[in-house]
């Protein structure tokens, strides 16, 4: 996994799920327009506005999102396309892992929320998708931090 999959998903995928931010040392510009390219692309697909993305990166909830059904076919998106999810919903959590790995999130916890919140009891993948941040975004916020803006900084 690129370190601009560890900062896009800082941006938004870890973003939204944690509601923490992740930086990469030094994307390159190629990555950065991959990862709006995904951004725009999944946004064709799963349309959400600006404003509720914000609401939830800002606000650190994902309650009260404008076109609920269309934020959680939008994380699905998200989640595929850097291959935490394939278009089924079904979890791939070495990849999750191998992501979580480049940042300073420790091994066993990263471990413990990845298994715990993949748990869904959900066959629809949107569905999935939601409420795997939801779970993520709670289970990370149980765990104390010796600096929450290191915590999730990439190597």
């Amino acid at each position: 996994m690129s370190t601009t999959l560890v900062c896009f998903v800082c941006c938004l995928a870890m973003g939204i799920v944690t509601g923490r931010t992740i930086y990469s040392e030094s994307p390159s510009i190629s990555d950065m327009d991959n990862d709006l390219a995904v951004i725009k692309f999944c946004n064709m697909t799963s349309p959400i506005s600006l404003v509720s993305m914000n609401s939830v990166l800002v606000n650190k909830r994902l309650s009260g999102v404008d076109n609920v059904e269309g934020f959680k076919c939008f994380l699905h998106c998200l989640y595929n396309k850097y291959n935490w999810m394939d278009m089924e919903g079904g979890f791939l959590l070495a990849n999750m892992k191998s992501s979580l790995e480049a940042t300073h999130m420790n091994e066993i916890v990263s471990d413990w929320v990845i298994y715990k919140c993949s748990a869904v009891d959900s066959s629809d993948r949107c569905e999935r998708a939601f409420k795997f941040t939801e779970c993520f975004w709670a289970e990370t916020k149980t765990f104390p931090d010796d600096d929450e803006s290191t915590l999730y900084n990439a190597h």
